[in-house]
């Protein structure tokens, strides 16, 4: 989808306030010393390999200029920062223990906001509505209590509920599930059962207005020799399930103001806490 000049302009103005923060671009197996052209927030970058390190370049800059943009590889991908950061990666302290197992399961383009698929990820309550007998059951549908804070990053929140069978847990035992979500678009998920930890690191990038890539990198202590296929293809197809979702509502940015959509203070407080911080942040609709 392209836009023209002018709305190119207007989104470029309106996702300025994303452009002090990281975000992944590209795998990092997948840059090497010829350019690899990359899209964030609207802007068309080139990524390339010299001395030893990454390099991130306006598309439209002649090859031979200083490096423009700040650029690091950290747990598989390549991150880039348009300006000044004014936080760090988000960490991931998972991928390099190695008593964990980590891989990379998830990574696709969606024609939704950044916005819309962050906040999708970070609402518990429509396991049972989306995810019916994966993560949730229609027939107990109760949303969990739910124990948010707000932390220097983000913020964090905790619930516990009963599983389902899954590649990840056996059906009928206790899940307490930790989250630690860094501004703007990167969630560190643990979930904790009889078997041990499963940990989801699910970080969006900002291409464009209303187009996203995303990423998914799980670890786990446990079942560390079992094949990874059946994890991905679980994944994957909640994932896809989300996609059909997200991919429709309107309007495709996700509102700052409170007051655009119904909600509900239970139910819905991890979401409100998170947009109350994009719009201390200065973030408009994303």
């Amino acid at each position: 989808m392209t836009m023209a000049p002018a709305a190119a302009t207007d989104a470029r103005s309106q996702l300025a306030p994303l452009r002090r923060y990281w975000h992944p671009v590209e795998d990092s197996a997948a840059v090497g010393n010829r350019p690899t052209a990359v899209t964030l927030l609207e802007e068309d970058l080139v990524l390339f390999r010299s001395q030893g390190r990454v390099h991130a370049l306006a598309d439209s800059r002649p090859k031979a200029c200083v490096d423009p943009y700040r650029a690091e590889d950290r747990y598989g991908l390549v991150w880039v920062a348009l300006e000044d950061p004014v936080a760090d990666i988000a960490p991931f302290p998972e991928y390099t223990d190695s008593s964990y197992r980590s891989y990379l399961s998830v990574t696709s383009s969606w024609n939704a906001s950044a916005g819309r698929f962050t906040e999708n990820g970070l609402d518990i309550t429509h396991f049972a509505w989306v995810h019916p007998g994966a993560l949730g059951d229609r027939d107990d549908a109760e949303c969990p209590a739910i124990d948010i804070h707000v932390t220097s990053y983000g913020f964090e929140y905790a619930y516990s509920r009963e599983s389902l069978e899954s590649p990840f847990a056996t059906g009928g035992q206790t899940i307490h599930s930790r989250t630690m979500h860094h501004l703007p678009f990167t969630r560190r998920r643990i979930l904790t059962s009889d078997a041990g930890h499963s940990v989801q690191y699910v970080t969006a990038s900002p291409t464009r207005a209303r187009q996203c890539k995303i990423w998914m990198i799980e670890s786990r202590n446990h079942h560390v020799t079992d094949p990874i296929e059946p994890y991905i293809d679980f994944s994957r197809e909640l994932l896809e399930q989300d996609r059909q979702i997200v991919e429709s509502q309107r309007p495709e940015m996700l509102p700052i103001d409170l007051t655009t959509e119904l909600h509900l203070r239970g139910p819905d407080q991890v979401a409100l806490t998170y947009r109350r911080l994009l719009a201390d942040a200065g973030v408009a609709d994303v």
